[in-house]
C-alpha cells in the first residue's frame, strides 16, 4: 500500500488515496502442496495449506489454491483475533509472451480493539484497570465515564472483509507491440 501519488504506470487519472499492489507467485508447473501448522502462547494457532495443480491435461493451464487460518487471544486484556485468508490463481501461457490469468483473494479479520493508554494511566494501572476493556457487560457507562458507550469488550470489535478479483492478461500483437490489461 502506497499513500500519496500513484505509480506512473498505474491506470488512474488522479490518486489522492494511493494505490494497492498485489503480487502473487505463479502456480507451479509440477503438482504438489504445502501444509504447515503452529500453536503458541495466548492460545495462538496458525494453519496454512496450499495445493498446486501442476499442468492440467495437455494444456498450459495451471493453478493453485491456498487457505490460512490464524487466531489468538489479545496480549493485553480480554478479546481475541481471528483471521481467514484464501488465494486462488490460474494462469495459461501460450505462444510468445501471451498469458491470461485469474486471481482471487479473500481476507477476513475480526479482532477486538485496545483502549488508548496515556502515560499517567500506564503508571497507575499497568496491564490492567483503565488500560483494558472488561470481559463482563455492565450496561452503558455514565456520561462522566472514560468510556461513554461502555467498557465491555464485546462492543469493541473491529471486523473487516476484503475480496479482490483480477484477470491480469498480456497479448503479443506484433514483434514490437503487446497489449496488457
Amino acid at each position: 500500500i502506497k499513500q500519496g501519488s500513484a505509480d506512473l504506470d498505474s491506470p488512474v487519472v488522479n490518486s489522492s488515496g494511493g494505490t494497492i499492489s498485489i503480487y502473487m507467485r505463479d502456480p507451479s508447473i509440477k503438482p504438489g502442496g504445502t501444509i504447515d501448522f503452529s500453536y503458541g502462547s495466548k492460545s495462538s494457532t496458525r494453519g496454512f495449506a496450499r495445493l498446486d495443480t501442476g499442468l492440467i491435461g495437455h494444456t498450459n493451464l495451471r493453478g493453485y489454491g491456498s487457505y490460512s487460518y490464524t487466531s489468538s487471544l489479545m496480549w493485553r486484556g480480554p478479546g481475541h483475533l481471528e483471521r481467514q485468508h484464501a488465494d486462488l490463481k490460474f494462469v495459461n501461457d501460450w505462444g510468445q509472451g501471451n498469458r491470461v490469468g485469474l486471481s482471487f483473494v479473500y481476507n477476513m479479520l475480526n479482532n477486538n480493539q485496545f483502549p488508548s493508554v496515556t502515560l499517567p494511566n500506564w503508571k497507575a494501572y499497568g496491564w490492567g484497570g483503565l488500560n483494558v476493556y472488561s470481559n463482563r457487560y455492565d450496561g452503558l457507562a455514565s456520561t462522566s465515564s472514560k468510556y461513554p458507550i461502555g467498557n465491555y469488550i464485546g462492543v469493541r470489535i473491529n471486523p473487516f472483509t476484503n475480496i479482490y478479483v483480477s484477470a491480469p492478461s498480456t497479448f503479443t500483437l506484433t514483434n514490437h507491440l503487446s497489449f496488457t490489461t
